[in-house]
């Protein structure tokens, strides 16, 4: 258990594409960290010093307990805080769920946010009403950019969109440098007189099928069977860690030469003990580090039901109130944070 710690601990500076096997490790961390707990308990219990065994290796890893864990209070935002809220809203549920659109929407017109970052935002031609121009329309702007990634079909358009209050000064793509549903797009806005480039983040998904859900709900049930079926549920596991990993660096560089301050808004389909987390969050604040509080679960859906979608900001900026929305529109919860751009 000691072992596992330190290799979840590895996951954060390995490159999956030189080595996948710590990705899984880091994916784990909560469960290794929570087993490395108990058995510390239970040889203090048999007053044994092998307690220090694990007691070092959790303490040497002490950083990522805030990563996973929080317990701020919520704090008042002062009257200047720009509102900044994430949210994959999985296509507004195509069929599995016809009302998530509306749902969305209300809740939408109800929060009020001066940024939204959506991703797997999805537009169809044959629904009644323009969805990007209905969602600017609530939130009363007339500011988004949209980056549409599937512009061979003229029906419908899907990627990642932001909705922004403050008028948009520039716009653009950080190109991944493959064929990709996900992509990651930025604006530059001027709040308060602080020139702003806000970030809509979307690492590569697993993009796992309905099968691979079954096989993960019958796990074990026949021992052969699940030694086959579970390689392809890996093999998609390792190939989407080592494109995230290549997206990031991407992502972290675009970060790096940013014009002025910075907002991230993403959904990287990773846990925080990982490559791409690193990397996109360097040198950044993260939201929920700075004042969520629990665990923070950001995906709803059955694998991996965890936090993998963030709010990270400037050094200089103070984050606050941040929290993760008990709504359930779609297979990720909304993020809403308070940011005070000085």
């Amino acid at each position: 258990m000691v072992a596992a710690l330190f290799v979840s601990y590895a996951a954060v500076y390995i490159n999956p594409d030189i080595f996948y096997i710590p990705a899984f490790f880091g994916l784990a961390y909560p469960f290794i960290l929570l087993g490395n707990f108990l058995l510390m308990l239970w040889w203090i219990f048999q007053l044994h010093l092998k307690f220090l065994m694990s007691l070092t290796a959790i303490i040497a890893g002490w950083s990522y307990i805030g990563r996973t864990f929080q317990y701020h209070n919520k704090q008042t935002p002062i009257d200047k805080s720009v509102k900044v809220m994430s949210y994959n809203v999985m296509n507004f549920g195509f069929e599995k769920n016809k009302n998530s659109r509306d749902d969305i929407i209300t809740m939408l017109a109800e929060e009020q946010p001066d940024i939204l970052c959506m991703q797997e935002f999805y537009s169809n031609s044959n629904w009644p009403i323009n969805i990007e121009s209905k969602i600017a329309d609530v939130l009363h702007t007339k500011y988004y950019y949209f980056n549409n990634v599937n512009s061979a079909n003229k029906k419908y358009k899907v990627g990642t969109i932001i909705f922004s209050k403050f008028p948009i000064k520039n716009s653009g793509v950080v190109s991944y440098n493959i064929p990709t549903g996900n992509s990651t797009i930025f604006i530059d806005v001027e709040i308060r007189g602080v020139t702003v480039r806000i970030f809509n983040v979307h690492l590569q998904s697993i993009r796992f099928q309905s099968k691979d859900y079954d096989i993960l709900k019958d796990f074990g049930d026949d021992k052969e069977k699940t030694i086959a079926e579970s390689k392809s549920v890996i093999a998609r596991m390792k190939q989407a860690y080592i494109l995230r990993a290549e997206q990031s660096k991407l992502v972290q560089e675009a970060i790096r030469k940013s014009p002025g301050k910075v907002l991230v808004c993403s959904d990287l389909n990773d846990a925080p003990v990982s490559f791409a987390y690193n990397k996109v969050s360097d040198g950044l604040k993260d939201a929920f580090n700075e004042s969520g509080f629990g665990l923070g679960r950001t995906y709803g859906g059955a694998f991996p039901s965890f936090r993998i979608d963030y709010i990270f900001g400037s050094q200089s900026f103070d984050m606050l109130n941040f929290e993760v929305l008990n709504k359930k529109y779609s297979d990720h919860f909304p993020l809403r944070a308070f940011v005070n751009v000085k």
